[in-house]
């Protein structure tokens, strides 16, 4: 369960039980930001001009000196707290059963919106729609198109996923090794992403300008990763801070090694605005937070970061040339908390429960001993 799709997770700390009701909010927003981006990334390519990104490159985008369309803002939210409770959870499981439970709780949705998408551009309702084949389904399943060009995107968001499932892969690792020594696998995480970055420091092909992103963008999930850590108090504030230096550094260095990844000045300083207020929002206690319109829009951000794309991008294709903008883009938000909220109720929910209640059915069957004949 990562940042994008699951409940924020109560933290044990010493002698009490906290539910980081912040981290909802901060998922809700970080969502929202996603979704304003490339909606008025649309807007703009297509030349209609929307008052609401003005005011906010006048009032937010302008004074933080953040990137075009507040474009990190929402992406780096996601991967830190994504970081952060992906660790806690790691100490209760084994890493067969963290994998697995990661993969049905994440998977089955990506492929319901990567089907839905497919078949979106297969009708006239699509502006400049490419030919797709049976081909492009497949690679984007599997995520193959970020990693050979012949096949179209159709979910350009799920990116971020490589990101995630890469660490996926290093958490289920070091399960073990975090247990014993907690200080060892961030340490493995810095030696890693510095010698990966030495490695894989050309972009001459989309393999491998696809293999530099995921490497640039790994200290981001390692930062909250050792915020974790901190919080929970496996790992010394000092060292922490420490790991923490390097990996920004780290991400620092991406930046400077490369021209086009990631691309824009502000990433630096929205990912310490990011951390910041990450850990400023660990004690947040407030009526907002606590809202119940808050939890129940925080368990669906990952449904709406997956969808938005299709929908928006589609309906503003059909909408825009026959009525007014605010029309338009009020009918399109509509239809992204109702798509949204399909793919939360009728995927995400009845698989992981599917699943969850197999897992708890055989660990019950395993737990009986076998009758022996008389």
């Amino acid at each position: 369960m990562n940042a994008l799709d699951a409940p924020t997770l109560p933290i044990r700390v010493p002698g009490r039980l906290d539910y980081l009701h912040g981290f909802d909010l901060m998922r809700v927003v970080a969502a929202v930001l996603v979704a304003y981006g490339h909606i008025a990334g649309w807007l703009a390519a297509y030349d209609h001009d929307w008052n609401v990104r003005g005011f906010l490159d006048t009032t937010v985008v302008e004074p933080l000196r953040l990137n075009n369309l507040m474009g990190f803002t929402g992406v780096g939210t996601f991967l830190v707290i994504s970081g952060f409770v992906i660790t806690y959870v790691a100490t209760k499981e084994t890493p067969g059963q963290f994998l697995l439970r990661r993969a049905f709780r994440l998977l089955p949705a990506l492929w319901l919106t990567v089907t839905l998408a497919w078949l979106l551009y297969q009708t006239s309702w699509v502006l400049h729609r490419p030919e797709l084949s049976l081909g492009d389904l497949w690679a984007n399943l599997f995520l193959v198109n970020f990693f050979d060009g012949q096949w179209f995107t159709l979910v350009a968001v799920a990116w971020t996923l490589l990101v995630q499932f890469t660490f996926y892969l290093f958490v289920a690792a070091t399960i073990p090794l975090g247990r014993r020594h907690p200080w060892l696998p961030p340490a493995l995480a810095v030696t890693a992403v510095s010698v990966l970055l030495s490695l894989v420091n050309t972009t001459d092909n989309l393999a491998t300008a696809q293999l530099r992103t995921v490497i640039t963008f790994l200290p981001v999930v390692f930062l909250g990763q050792l915020v974790s850590l901190v919080r929970s108090g496996l790992l010394p504030v000092v060292l922490g801070t420490v790991f923490g230096i390097l990996q920004f550094l780290l991400f620092v260095r991406a930046g400077l090694t490369n021209e086009g990844i990631p691309a824009g000045e502000a990433h630096a300083r929205t990912l310490v605005l990011v951390v910041v207020i990450t850990v400023l929002m660990m004690g947040a206690r407030g009526r907002l937070v606590r809202s119940s319109w808050i939890a129940t829009a925080a368990k669906r951000t990952y449904s709406v970061f997956l969808t938005h794309i299709p929908v928006a991008y589609t309906l503003l294709g059909l909408l825009t040339p026959r009525t007014s903008l605010f029309v338009a883009l009020a009918v399109t938000v509509a239809a992204v908390v109702v798509v949204s909220e399909l793919v939360y109720r009728l995927v995400e929910v009845p698989v992981y429960r599917w699943y969850r209640r197999r897992e708890r059915f055989g660990r019950a069957r395993a737990a009986v001993p076998e009758r022996t004949g008389t």
